[in-house]
């Protein structure tokens, strides 16, 4: 009678699964999606600590390799230990400053990745022998954390687009003290492909994005100004509409080196003063030295916007936009080029750590409707192209867009980490809606080169479902009623930027006006970022060269496809 050792062959299938599984692993580690590694994590913290840790070890020796996939292997790291706490141990999204995970992320930022994976091996080892799910969600946290340090430090290779914005002292202008160099950007709307310009999607998959900027209310709700003072010091005030200015006043270096608290007073400002190189942290000399050294004095700054906090029109994207511009200019380089500051602009937001995309800057620093692209692969890169409109086109936008402020503050705290982490889990309803944004952001943007209005609007619809599959819970129940209230006016309508609240836009399917509906006045803004020199325009209309075609847009869908 045949007999066998039923636990020995189980032993033996399990022990040739998970070698199987390791050497998927290291084969598939230079891929830049597939499937899901969260079920079969889960299937070995099942089977025990001593497999988990063999998994563990081949992530990490992964990780000794600098690679495009960097990111979603430190990502896959912490999976893997979110799994092993099994639904314990507190919260995903948390901080992540332990002593002891300090210096491997240092290392980590200074470009030292295998002797940074070491360290964070060997602490990780340790707190999972502690058997305490709260530090297993702690050490995810700090994997996450690398996961972004990495990022961006991809977005990041789009500074060699930035580099010819910096021109010599002998070719600068010199601006005197006293007087304002000054900018004023439109708002944006984001009509399709939102998401796909968020790093790490817009250089992993690819993005595309169709926006159009806009004034509100008659106005240009972005500005920022600077000028040369002769104390050396730096001034910072934060206007405020509502007459609430607060004014900063930074005499040390120590002042600015909370850039990257995004929570810290004028913190934006501190890292965009960082980026156009008024100062450098790291020069052994004062900041009154270096300002007297380069400029015989110091600076002033003003910020404001006349947009809601959480409007979900671009407002902190273009805000630092803005305010370099302006800085540039002051600082003596000519007018930067659209191209420099929207690349630039990604690079401040990841000095700031607020992690940010392409599509607020395309949308509103560039005047009228653009196609924003970017394609797989660093240096990142973004490539705009100006759609051209026909008048009659335009002013139907102009009469039929509406804009309707819902009241209630979009809350997006942790929604992009959440966002990314699903699309470092492979998650298939995520991943195949990245997709669906991109390729309907290239079809959105077909509809105007043909002035196809009914066409956009079905666009903007399709648009908002599937950033409520992307970020569910961002349609709020009044916007809801309020949608369902306007259904039957409009050819399409949806949430602007990530949704949850701020502004509601639609496209009304006629010019009549719409009874009892209280709505902002909007227009397409035809001219962009402006900046003047003690009251003389130096930069009259922000443009592309490159202008959107039906051939060039059917390259685009081909390549999408």
């Amino acid at each position: 009678m045949f007999s066998c050792n039923v636990k020995k062959v189980i032993s033996t299938q399990e022990m040739i699964f998970l070698e199987s599984f390791k050497q998927y692993l290291v084969k598939t580690a230079d891929d830049l999606g597939g499937m899901s590694l969260i079920p079969l994590f889960q299937y070995f913290v099942k089977r025990g600590l001593a497999p988990v840790k063999q998994v563990l070890h081949t992530l990490h020796t992964l990780l000794h390799i600098p690679r495009l996939s960097t990111s979603r292997l430190f990502s896959n790291m912490a999976d893997l230990l979110g799994c092993l706490a099994q639904g314990k141990g507190g919260l995903r999204s948390g901080p992540a400053g332990n002593p002891l995970w300090r210096s491997a992320l240092v290392e980590l930022k200074k470009g030292h990745q295998k002797e940074a994976v070491q360290q964070m091996l060997g602490v990780c080892e340790d707190w999972i022998s502690s058997e305490q799910p709260e530090n297993l969600i702690r050490a995810a946290r700090h994997y996450e954390r690398a996961s972004q340090i990495v990022i961006s430090q991809q977005v990041e290779t789009a500074d060699v687009h930035v580099s010819p914005m910096w021109v010599s002292p002998e070719l600068r202008h010199v601006v005197s003290v006293g007087v304002w160099v000054e900018a004023h950007s439109p708002a944006r709307l984001d009509l399709a492909g939102g998401w796909t310009d968020t790093p790490p999607i817009c250089y992993e998959q690819g993005g595309a994005v169709l926006n159009i900027a806009i004034k509100v209310n008659k106005k240009k709700p972005i500005g920022a100004r600077a000028r040369f003072i002769p104390e050396l010091q730096v001034v910072c005030v934060l206007r405020d509409c509502s007459g609430g200015d607060v004014r900063l006043t930074w005499s040390e270096l120590d002042h600015l080196r909370d850039y990257d608290n995004p929570v810290s007073p004028g913190a934006l400002v501190k890292a965009v003063l960082l980026y156009s190189r008024l100062v450098d942290l790291s020069h052994p000399d004062s900041l009154a030295s270096q300002l007297k050294e380069k400029y015989g004095g110091g600076v002033e700054v003003e910020v404001w916007s006349n947009l809601p906090q959480g409007s979900g029109l671009g407002g902190s994207s273009l805000l630092a936009g803005t305010l370099l511009a302006a800085l540039v200019v002051l600082l003596g380089h000519p007018p930067p080029a659209p191209s420099h500051l929207v690349h630039a602009t990604l690079c401040v937001e990841q000095w700031l750590t607020t992690g940010g995309g392409w599509q607020d800057q395309v949308g509103g620093l560039i005047g009228g409707a653009k196609l924003g692209v970017s394609h797989r692969g660093t240096p990142l890169s973004v490539t705009t192209y100006q759609i051209p409109l026909s008048s009659s086109c335009l002013e139907a936008l102009n009469s039929q867009l509406l804009l309707i402020y819902t009241g209630k503050v979009r809350l997006a705290r942790n929604l992009l980490q959440t966002v990314i982490r699903n699309w470092y889990a492979c998650d298939h309803t995520v991943t195949k809606c990245f997709s669906e944004l991109r390729l309907l952001a290239l079809q959105a943007a077909g509809t105007m080169l043909n002035s196809n209005l009914q066409g956009l609007g079905s666009c903007i619809s399709n648009y908002w479902r599937l950033k409520k599959m992307v970020a569910s819970g961002c349609e709020p129940g009044m916007v809801t009623k309020l949608m369902a209230s306007l259904e039957d006016h409009c050819h399409g309508m949806s949430l602007a930027g990530a949704g949850g609240g701020g502004y509601l836009y639609a496209l009304k399917a006629s010019q009549q006006c719409l009874e009892g509906v209280t709505c902002d006045c909007v227009e397409v803004d035809q001219q962009g970022l402006e900046v003047w020199v003690g009251g003389e325009n130096v930069l009259e209309r922000s443009l592309v060269e490159e202008t959107l075609t039906q051939t060039k847009l059917n390259t685009l869908i081909q390549e999408c496809e």
